[in-house]
């Protein structure tokens, strides 16, 4: 299991409800089209907050897909 610091997280997205917006849509996006992810030991999600954590996506990947 991987250690994720939430709160890292949320400094970097702003706050938690768009943390939730961009983790639950990044995951689906994961979860649909990224099949090299699902072999991967985590789940979508959580591969969705390491990429975030990783400064990989930010605010602006929200609004460019919504």
């Amino acid at each position: 299991m991987s250690y994720l610091d939430i709160q890292k997280i949320i400094n970097i997205v702003g706050n938690r409800f768009d943390l939730i917006l961009i983790s639950s849509y990044y995951s689906r996006q994961i979860q649909l089209y990224n099949k090299k992810f699902i072999n991967n030991k985590n789940k979508p999600t959580i591969i969705a907050l390491k990429k975030i954590e990783n400064n990989l996506f930010d605010k602006n990947f929200l609004i460019n897909f919504l």
